[in-house]
């Protein structure tokens, strides 16, 4: 997804999107509880070493931005993991509205995506996505608590 001319971060995060919804639609868990956790477990430490050992690879990184390669994509996956925490089958709405706020985090860096953005190497590289996708998580959060009042 990465080495499609464009915008590569929009493409790994619908990658990854898509994934987790056909997860869903073929009768997979919900992303909550101890499931999710421990594919979390697996999956930072995961994002991590591909990040790590991609930012050491002097060949691949010389020609790009040598702090967060744009080719890239796995730590847009991380944090729209984070974004949809809790999502079920049947919650498109929800899940295309955590994608929008992920990728407006992502992009636009407010206070503290941006901060953490500034960690050193590849923590900083991951650790950007994954508080977008927190913030994403609560935006969704507080607009699908809201819609029921607004509609009532």
């Amino acid at each position: 997804m990465g080495l499609i001319p464009g915008a590569h971060g929009t493409y790994g995060s619908i990658l990854t999107f898509l994934l987790v919804w056909a997860w869903l639609a073929n009768g997979g868990d919900a992303l909550t509880g101890a499931g999710y956790l421990l594919f979390m477990a697996g999956f930072v430490p995961l994002s991590w070493l591909i990040t790590h050992l991609s930012l050491k690879l002097n060949a691949f990184v010389r020609s790009t931005d040598p702090k967060d390669p744009p080719q890239l994509v796995i730590d847009e996956a991380l944090g729209l993991v984070v974004a949809l925490y809790g999502a079920q089958a049947g919650d498109w709405a929800a899940m295309l509205t955590g994608l929008v706020f992920f990728r407006i985090f992502d992009i636009f860096k407010p206070f503290p995506v941006n901060k953490a953005e500034g960690l050193p190497g590849a923590w900083g590289v991951l650790a950007d996505d994954v508080v977008a996708g927190v913030m994403a998580l609560v935006g969704v959060k507080l607009v699908f608590s809201w819609v029921p009042l607004i509609w009532a």
